[in-house]
């Protein structure tokens, strides 16, 4: 079942990186443009690095099933933290033509955590956001401190959303809501 699931996820960017080095590999010297050449290798880098990210994430997901996950927490800063993911993502909201909008409130000091997998969840959760945002939306990042001092992140956006016959099945393995251009949750 996983499979079956996890397949078009895994060829889609590989069959990108085979596709583009067919191109490159096969282009007559003669009549190269560099800058068409330079666009195809980023296109492979880009397909390679989702691939990557794909393959550590079903790692990931394969060590917490067996309890091997082990984190290791230090003491980090929360806006230098949020900061680095909204670095890493704003240009993939440009490029999207999306809005990004950051909401740092306060003085967010530091916690303990582990800054790996903290920064892990910030960019799936605003990446997700960029990926299912039409043109001319907005995606958002506010973090804050609440009174009794934990952390509150809340991740926006103006996209799709997840319809509402779909929400009990999101949590339950191997699945995914149905993307539908109806299906709207209110903006906030």
């Amino acid at each position: 079942e996983f499979l079956a699931h996890m397949s078009h996820e895994l060829r889609t960017p590989l069959n990108a990186i085979l596709g583009f080095a067919e191109v490159v590999r096969d282009v007559d010297p003669e009549r190269a443009r560099p800058e068409q050449i330079k666009q195809y290798v980023q296109y492979i880098h880009d397909s390679g690095s989702h691939l990557l990210t794909l393959i550590n994430d079903l790692l990931d997901i394969s060590r917490i099933e067996v309890g091997a996950m082990v984190l290791e927490p230090q003491v980090i800063d929360l806006r230098e933290t949020a900061e680095s993911c909204v670095t890493i993502v704003s240009e993939r909201a440009a490029k999207a033509g999306l809005k990004l909008a950051v909401d740092l409130q306060g003085d967010l000091g530091e916690i303990e955590a582990d800054p790996t997998r903290l920064r892990q969840i910030l960019l799936n959760l605003l990446i997700n956001a960029v990926k299912f945002t039409p043109k001319g939306g907005r995606v958002s990042l506010q973090c804050r401190r609440l009174a009794d001092g934990e952390v509150e992140f809340i991740v926006s956006d103006t996209g799709i959303g997840i319809a509402a016959e779909d929400m009990s099945r999101i949590m339950e393995p191997f699945s995914q809501a149905r993307h539908s251009c109806c299906a709207r949750l209110p903006r906030h």
